[in-house]
């Protein structure tokens, strides 16, 4: 289980509240979320991991609002052919969402991290693409979190 920022006007226009508890299935190459209490019915949202421009980092400085500092931002970006122009010419055009987890506890989090990691290199994607996906090799000391 997870707190997932709120997007989109009502998540820009609520201080309080802007976070909610999220139930987090990854399996499949996807990460799920449902509402806390309807897992059984269709997920709230999904994030394809396997798309080339996923990023996944986990954030040293916890957003203002966070209700944990065990926070981890997702962003995918893609291009997509867009209106034909005055010249006949068509723009491209950049399409970009992000969402934003925060995790109860650092291992909660670390195991999260360690989920997403096993089914990315299972599937081949760590390889070429370790340096988009992580910023550096995690380690059990890299995101200690001693609550002072």
């Amino acid at each position: 289980m997870a707190w997932k920022k709120r997007t989109g006007l009502l998540g820009k226009f609520l201080s309080k509240n802007a976070w909610e508890k999220r139930w987090i299935v990854v399996a499949g190459g996807k990460l799920r979320y449902y509402i806390v209490g309807e897992e059984d019915g269709d997920p709230r949202g999904s994030i394809d991991l396997f798309l080339e421009n996923v990023s996944i980092q986990v954030t040293s400085q916890k957003s203002p609002d966070a209700p944990t500092p065990h926070e981890v931002d997702i962003t995918s970006s893609s291009e997509s052919a867009g209106a034909i122009k005055g010249g006949g010419e068509r723009q491209q055009q950049h399409n970009s969402k992000a969402w934003k987890f925060c995790f109860d506890s650092q291992q909660d989090l670390m195991q999260f991290l360690e989920v997403v990691h096993d089914i990315l290199d299972k599937a081949g994607q760590i390889e070429s693409k370790d340096l988009d996906r992580f910023e550096h090799e995690l380690t059990a000391g890299d995101h200690f979190f001693d609550g002072k």
